[in-house]
């Protein structure tokens, strides 16, 4: 029988590096079965693999990683003999232990976490596409969740908040691209709306709920820990969102995934086929050029437009195709085909009916403000019920042209 072959994964860092070991754990797993794997990381970060069972011990440090607790427990791993370490932070832990084999992340590279790992180790990035182990009771958890604030299927994702506002895109911009891509002749039409992020971005997330007049909208923003929100977005059939944890989560949850860039490297986004970095004109080397330390109190995504971004997400979007025996229009409902031959009914001019015009719903249309809406509950997502008439037109807020 074959001794354990120790593997100490080090992940002291955000989850939004860590997330990178989703897909390396069971592939290693896979490739030395008698591997004994050891994970170490942040308590937040230590969220994202509570249903991994390829994970044989899980330590997570909470604080500053040199207090007396912390040091004695590292001193307990740096006693134990190491077959291979993987250092994703990086942080200087990974020197103070030995190992056979090593192998720490460069921050700096172009390529990701995820790369390097699998080219230090040789594994195909399309084995080590990101992924997040969730459990059946989780997915259980996360269906009575939508249940609970009755949103059903289909259903797209958007996560409007960033930690900084220069990675931000504007929260009225999120609100007219949803309008534009679930209106009925959108890539999503007749879709609801969940929206996800953190505690922080609650202010922008009620936002967009309130100004998303026509579809149900669930918002969710610092309701889910990390990884319910993964085994949410599962059900979800796409996400649009800034260069937060929350793209990485969709990215892992192997749904479509657009991300939208601009102070941020999309070298680094998740690998994958299903993973889309939209860019605006401007790469990020130029926009390193006004703002070298990218910490300027401004929004470096305001040349990213709204009708970029849409094309970009109805391009790479597949329609469903049509019934047999039916050809759509967008403009009138499908005529089924048929052998026998119909006689057009004559039509009468308006003027001579005495009926008016129909006004278009564009005609003085705007995004509501929050303050405007319903009362929104403490603890309880917020949703709100589309219009029940089907033949109602997709609203778009009146000043979008001017977003």
């Amino acid at each position: 029988m074959k001794s354990s072959f120790p593997i100490l994964l080090l992940a002291l860092c955000e989850p939004a590096r860590a997330i990178a070991l989703g897909g390396v754990i069971p592939r290693l797993k896979q490739e030395i079965p008698h591997a004994r794997i050891t994970l170490v990381t942040t308590t937040l970060s230590a969220e994202l693999f509570q249903d991994e069972t390829a994970i044989d011990e899980l330590l997570a440090f909470d604080g500053a990683i040199f207090k007396l607790k912390s040091l004695g427990a590292l001193a307990e791993l740096s006693r134990r003999p190491w077959g291979l370490l993987v250092d994703v932070g990086p942080s200087m832990v990974s020197r103070m232990i030995r190992s056979k084999t090593r192998f720490v992340v460069n921050p700096n590279e172009a390529a990701g976490p995820l790369r390097q790992i699998c080219q230090a180790l040789a594994l195909q990035d399309v084995d080590v596409v990101p992924r997040l182990a969730v459990s059946d009771s989780r997915i259980g958890k996360a269906q009575a969740l939508l249940d609970s604030g009755r949103l059903t299927a289909p259903f797209l994702v958007m996560a409007p908040g960033a930690t900084w506002m220069g990675r931000r895109w504007p929260t009225e911009r999120f609100a007219v691209l949803a309008t534009r891509l679930m209106r009925e002749d959108g890539p999503f039409a007749n879709h609801n709306l969940l929206i996800v992020g953190a505690e922080a971005d609650r202010d922008t997330a009620v936002a967009l709920s309130m100004a998303t007049p026509r579809v149900q909208v669930m918002e969710m923003a610092g309701k889910l820990d990390l990884l319910t929100t993964c085994a949410v977005l599962k059900k979800a059939a796409a996400f649009v969102g800034n260069d937060e944890i929350w793209l990485r989560l969709a990215a892992a949850a192997g749904i479509a995934t657009f991300g939208l860039y601009g102070p941020s490297d999309e070298a680094d986004a998740p690998p994958g086929p299903n993973m889309h970095a939209i860019r605006g004109p401007r790469s990020l080397a130029e926009i390193r050029a006004g703002d070298p330390k990218l910490k300027q109190s401004a929004c470096h995504m305001l040349d990213l437009t709204i009708d970029s971004v849409f094309d970009a997400v109805d391009t790479l979007t597949a329609r469903p195709k049509p019934e047999p025996g039916i050809i759509e229009d967008k403009d009138e409902a499908p005529v089924v085909l048929d052998d026998d031959p119909v006689t057009p009914v004559p039509t009468t001019p308006l003027a001579q009916t005495g009926m008016s015009p129909v006004r278009s719903d564009h005609d003085n249309d705007s995004i509501k403000e929050p303050g405007v809406s319903d009362t929104v509950m403490e603890d309880v997502p917020v949703t709100r019920r589309a219009r029940t008439s089907k033949t109602e037109a997709a609203r778009e807020p009146a000043h979008a042209e001017k977003l």
